[in-house]
């Protein structure tokens, strides 16, 4: 299985794209993966209203950026969620919860890295 370490999202976005079996991830950034995992259980409504509230953010000066937290809050999710799910993407964060299984882990590469989560590809992807 091929494997593949990222710290920042092009690097998360690039090993998704590319179908890599097994991706490591930085501390900070496995942190934004994992609020992320709770945006993936929401309603389709609920989706629907925070996507667009995320989504028009760079058209709109980043106002509707601003209704995010109140339609976070409405659903049960957490600021850091809704933060975390604006900075990775909505259709990124959804590609890896269908295309991936999540594990913890806790290991250090050669650069120094701490490498806390192991997105690993589903076995019925292989």
């Amino acid at each position: 299985m091929d494997a593949r370490i990222a710290a920042t999202r092009e690097e998360l976005e690039a090993a998704v794209n590319q179908g890599t079996g097994a991706i490591l991830l930085e501390a900070d950034l496995a942190a934004k993966v994992q609020q992320g995992y709770a945006i993936t259980e929401l309603s389709s409504s609920a989706m629907a209203g925070l996507g667009a509230s995320l989504g028009l953010a760079p058209y709109t000066g980043g106002i509707s950026l601003a209704a995010a937290p109140a339609i976070a809050w409405s659903v049960g999710l957490k600021k850091e969620t809704v933060l975390a799910v604006a900075f990775l993407g909505l259709k990124l964060m959804r590609e890896i919860a269908a295309q991936y299984q999540r594990e913890a882990v806790e290991l250090e590469d050669e650069q120094g890295r701490h490498i806390t989560l192991c997105l690993k590809r589903a076995q019925a992807d292989e």
